[in-house]
């Protein structure tokens, strides 16, 4: 908290936005003012700020979410860093689309979209440089024969870590992600939930695999 204005003015919680536009600089141009459709600074960008997303929204899935509007030339989910940060139970990322008409596309029709529950706050972000080929294109129609991406899952080395992970899971897939928001606020500091904050970490793909197994009603020791 800080205060607005001169001495003794009103005093005012930050928003996440602030913070975001704090921590990454010029990367982020904001746009949610009603400045219009084309950012000020740079009308050509096609780079996407994502903001307000949910701490278990990954790269693939907003890939997936704007792939859909055309070929994506990058994306990044700006992970948390510091206890404050993960405290806030929500995360921000960039799509850098390959061209400015899908990326405005894509902002008219993702803004204050639901994603896993939470609204997406959408902005126009600096203009990044583009690889020389997408990194995701949509494909609306899959062939006869389609291959399956494989997702290895292992156990944690750790058994008592393995034990934690299972008790988590059991009660998330019961009880719904509003109980996994609370854990991840009251164990933001706790080095033992970091597979929370890890998606792609060993313990954490093996913690998503496990909620998904058992809500879909597999038991302890046998699932499809």
């Amino acid at each position: 908290d800080r205060d607005r204005g001169g001495g003794g003015g009103e005093k005012y919680r930050r928003t996440d936005d602030e913070r975001d536009r704090e921590r990454y600089g010029d990367i982020f141009r904001d746009e949610m003012s009603g400045m219009g459709s084309y950012d000020s600074g740079d009308p050509e960008t096609s780079n996407l700020y994502v903001g307000n997303l949910h701490p278990s929204v990954t790269e693939d899935v907003l890939c997936r979410e704007f792939g859909v509007f055309g070929p994506i030339a990058s994306v990044k989910i700006m992970w948390p860093r510091s206890a404050e940060e993960k405290l806030r139970n929500r995360n921000c990322g960039f799509v850098n689309m390959w061209n400015r008409a899908d990326a405005i596309k894509a902002k008219d029709a993702k803004v204050n979209e639901e994603l896993i529950g939470l609204e997406m706050k959408i902005g126009w972000g600096k203009a990044l440089p583009k690889p020389d080929k997408p990194i995701y294109e949509h494909n609306p129609k899959p062939p006869a024969v389609r291959e399956m991406t494989e997702m290895r899952v292992q156990h944690p080395k750790d058994p008592d870590q393995k034990r934690l992970i299972d008790r988590l899971a059991s009660y998330v897939a019961r009880e719904g992600p509003d109980l996994e928001r609370i854990i991840i606020q009251r164990e933001s500091e706790n080095p033992d939930f970091d597979f929370l904050w890890e998606p792609t970490s060993r313990e954490g793909i093996y913690y998503k695999w496990k909620v998904y197994s058992l809500a879909q009603s597999d038991s302890e020791f046998e699932w499809r």
